[in-house]
């Protein structure tokens, strides 16, 4: 999901650089060569080390007792001293996203089969409804289509805040036949018709998901993340309403911007090699995984 991802985002193209399969790649290349890179690697590693730990980049995110914050806070002070101090304010590196719908080869007899895009540069907005339409995908038509027809271990699919949407696959039997069901989602949603009972179930499904009980680790996470991407109460709140009071023309609605997404033709695979070069029309690129 993540390189399929990478191909347009650039957020998605720095969480492949940094853990996913170019980081991999990094790393193989740097084991594998490491004397004649050892040099190189010391160098940047120092000069990454003075950009990051500097103290006009601190950021505390603290969780605990009133009383333990003092205590904290006299640490972080005496952490500040010793933290590099910048001269001149980095120009941020501009990272370039490339599409290239690749077909990873490996050993194993099963694929990974991802498609993703993103609505809103198709002008849609985001709602809490696919919120319940996540839940529907993963409880009926993904379940019965890839899962219970088709033989995968599992599928998922993700609508997030910033518009972008993806579908994948879990240790699946089929390629082109799981791309195929992704595509013909859109169609699903137009037909979609079920009873006021099962809406009202999707709907607690989907709220059971977003009100599991969270220790103060994961408050303090979650307090950081809305922090840093603007996440406001308010959002919170409206996405709630929209999810409690969903309905079925609503999710009939979605089934435009989850076309528009998926239009945007952005797969990535990883799989069995005699299986990937069987459909090898459907890649820009294919390359062994390891």
């Amino acid at each position: 999901v993540t390189r399929a991802l990478s191909y347009y985002q650039p957020k998605f193209r720095y969480s492949d650089m940094t853990s996913g399969i170019d980081f991999y790649r990094l790393a193989d290349r740097l084991e594998s060569d490491f004397e004649n890179c050892r040099e190189e690697m010391k160098e940047k590693l120092s000069s990454l080390m003075k950009m990051i730990f500097t103290e006009e980049k601190l950021l505390v995110n603290l969780t605990c007792k009133g009383e333990a914050k003092d205590a904290v806070l006299t640490g972080i002070n005496a952490l500040k001293e010793k933290l590099y101090r910048r001269n001149k304010q980095e120009k941020p590196e501009e990272l370039t996203c490339l599409k290239q719908n690749e077909g990873f080869m490996d050993a194993t007899q099963v694929q990974y089969v991802s498609a993703a895009g993103n609505f809103k540069k198709a002008g849609y907005s985001y709602t809490g409804a696919f919120q319940v339409l996540k839940t529907i995908l993963s409880y009926e038509y993904l379940w019965l289509q890839i899962r219970v027809k088709g033989g995968a271990y599992g599928a998922s699919s993700a609508f997030l805040r910033t518009g972008d949407a993806y579908f994948t696959s879990y240790r699946d039997p089929n390629l082109k036949e799981t791309l195929e069901v992704y595509k013909k989602t859109p169609d699903y949603l137009r037909n979609f018709k079920t009873t006021e009972r099962d809406m009202t179930k999707y709907v607690i499904g989907t709220i059971s998901g977003l009100d599991t009980p969270l220790n103060p680790k994961a408050k303090g996470r979650r307090g950081l993340t809305a922090y840093l991407t603007g996440l406001t109460e308010e959002m919170l709140k409206q996405e709630r309403a929209q999810i409690i009071h969903v309905t079925q023309e609503d999710i009939r609605a979605l089934a435009d911007p989850v076309e528009a997404a998926l239009k945007q033709d952005n797969i990535c695979v990883i799989g069995n090699e005699d299986k990937i070069k069987k459909e090898q029309d459907l890649f820009e690129k294919t390359v062994s995984l390891f």
